[in-house]
Formats: C-alpha cells, sequence, structure tokens
C-alpha cells in the first residue's frame, strides 16, 4: 500500500513537472528556437527581444521576465515562452490595425478590438500598412470618443461599412465629439451624415448620393436632411 502511494506521487510529480512550462531553463540541449503567432514584428526582432539572438547555452531565462517586456512592445498583445524538450517555443499574439486614425495631430492605428497604438512614421511600411493607406483614414476629435465602446464599436462599423460598399472611395471619416460623421471623399467632395441615428439608412445611400455627385458639375458637400432627402450643394466657378 505504501509503495502504491509513493509510486503514485512520483507519477504525479512528473505528470506536473512536464505539463508545466518550467519557470527558469537553459539551453544547454536546446536544437531549435520557434517563433510562433508573429505577422508583423519579424521574427529577429523578437527574437533579439527575448534575448535568443545570441544566447549562452548555461544562460538561465526566466520566462515570466521575457514574456513581461515582450507584452511592452506596442505591437504585442501577449506573449509565452517555454521549453519543450530541445525546442524553446516563442508564442506571441499580436495587435491588429486596421484603420489609420488622426487625433490631436498625432497619429495611431485604431484596432480591430478597438484599441488604440501609436503609428511608427518611420516604421510602419510595406505590408500590411501600405494597404491600410489606402483605406478611408478616421480623424477624431479627442480620446473621448475611444472611452465609450458603443461609440468605438460605430465609428470602426461605418468605416468598415464605407470599404466595403466603396472600397478605397473616401479619403476621410470625420467625427466630432458628438459623434456627428462628416466623410470626404478622394475627389474632395464632403458628405455630412450627422448623427449616427439611422446610420444603415444613411449609409445605404452613399453610393447613390456619390454617383449623383459625379454627375453634378462643382458638387462639393452632400448633406443628409431627413430618410428622403440629401442636399448638393454646388459652387459656382
Amino acid at each position: 500500500m505504501v509503495l502504491a502511494i509513493a509510486m503514485f506521487v512520483v507519477v504525479g510529480y512528473f505528470a506536473v513537472k512536464y505539463a508545466l512550462p518550467e519557470r527558469t531553463f537553459t539551453l544547454k540541449g536546446v536544437r531549435r528556437i520557434t517563433v510562433v503567432g508573429n505577422y508583423l514584428v519579424p521574427s529577429s526582432e523578437l527574437l533579439s527581444l527575448a534575448g535568443l539572438d545570441s544566447p549562452s547555452a548555461s544562460e538561465k531565462l526566466r520566462p515570466a521576465v521575457v514574456e513581461k517586456e515582450l507584452a511592452a512592445h506596442r505591437l504585442i498583445r501577449s506573449a509565452k515562452l517555454a521549453r519543450r524538450g530541445n525546442t524553446v517555443v516563442l508564442w506571441v499574439a499580436e495587435v491588429r490595425p486596421y484603420f489609420r486614425t488622426i487625433m490631436g495631430g498625432k497619429k495611431y492605428w485604431l484596432c480591430r478590438d478597438g484599441e488604440l497604438i501609436p503609428m511608427d512614421a518611420e516604421a510602419d511600411f510595406g505590408h500590411p500598412y501600405d494597404a491600410l493607406r489606402q483605406c478611408v483614414s478616421l480623424r477624431l476629435a479627442g480620446m473621448q470618443l475611444l472611452e465609450d465602446p458603443a461609440m468605438v464599436s460605430l465609428i470602426l462599423y461605418t468605416a468598415m461599412r464605407l470599404e466595403d460598399m466603396l472600397p478605397h472611395s473616401f479619403a476621410e471619416m470625420r467625427v466630432d465629439l458628438r459623434g456627428n460623421i462628416q466623410l470626404v471623399t478622394r475627389s474632395g467632395l464632403v458628405a455630412k451624415i450627422g448623427d449616427t441615428e439611422a446610420l444603415n439608412e444613411k449609409l445605404a445611400d452613399l453610393p447613390h448620393v456619390v454617383r449623383m455627385a459625379r454627375n453634378t458639375p462643382n458638387a462639393v458637400l452632400a448633406e443628409y436632411l431627413d430618410e428622403n432627402h440629401w442636399v448638393l450643394k454646388i459652387v459656382r466657378r
């Protein structure tokens, strides 16, 4: 009976030991270091931040410290470092930038989940940033707009609808502190939508309104009045 209990304890110890990541480990005997989950940040940069670009085999790595340092990166939401036999795996979960956002003279990326991250004007080029710059940019009147989850959802929803209905047709979407929306096409037409009431109906009208403006010489403004009326303003030249 005592032997059976002892065997149970030993088996349980090793099961837990190998099921859970070690708190510290060295690279002695490691044959491969793998990065998983990165899309925006190069593997070489992540390995450098983690101290795995040219490590000593005897150096002790502390996963919790490495994970905390990586999570401080503007593009990394979370990280996990673990050794599995002769392999070290670095898992990362990145943010997903979606719309270029301008606020208070500063530039950001608004992510799909509503998170706002600073834009790096020197580094954020190439894939996927060049493609994102072809989409409508958001010009927000203040950070207060992003403190309301419902407003964040409406902003993202509107921008996505614009790109779905009229891809790359709009240069800017402007939102004031009251939630009123103005759209600016790449040709310079300003479309005043107003508040978010009846938003779906207003957005559904936009393809027709844009076509109407294109066929109206010197049209510079389209303003929503009610469910049956948009008005075009013309500049005489």
